[in-house]
């Protein structure tokens, strides 16, 4: 279970990286995408190469937006956010029903409701994330991007 002695664990930070490296990479952002403080910041790279936030139906993850709750300019690439694309990178993120103790080791997919984005622990559609942990008490969990889903769009 999460540990409840780490720093990160009390409050400090509520949603974000606990654990895992950072790799930064500086991106522009889609017109008016909405990020918020109370889920995830799970991006997605569109066909133009900027970022957009995550939806349900995403099929592939890109990394995590290092920003403050914001709703960026009605402009693609008007505004800018760092992006972590680290594949150890761990976030506590709330999860959209009852977490339990066997759901460690396990993927599944993002929800999406009123731009608040949570680990959809009942759904393995996309299985964009891997779960690493859960705070059953606290209906949140701590996960990973599944690695066989994070990507960008090519080159060519």
């Amino acid at each position: 279970m999460i540990n409840k002695q780490n720093p990160l664990s009390r409050g400090v930070v509520k949603y974000g990286q606990v654990a895992g490296s950072r790799v930064i990479v500086n991106m522009p952002v889609g017109a008016s995408e909405v990020f918020t403080d109370t889920g995830a910041k799970f991006v997605i790279q569109d066909g133009s190469g900027y970022i957009d936030a995550a939806e349900a139906t995403s099929s592939e993850l890109f990394g995590w937006a290092e920003c403050g709750a914001f709703t960026s300019q009605s402009t693609d690439g008007y505004d800018s956010v760092p992006v972590n694309i680290a594949l150890d990178a761990i976030y506590r993120i709330p999860a959209d029903a009852a977490v339990t103790a066997d759901m460690v080791g396990k993927t599944c997919d993002i929800s999406k409701s009123s731009n608040v984005i949570k680990a959809d622990v009942d759904a393995s559609t996309y299985d964009v994330i891997q779960i690493v942990d859960v705070d059953i008490t606290n209906q949140e969990v701590l996960v990973r991007l599944n690695p066989n889903k994070a990507a960008a769009t090519g080159v060519a």
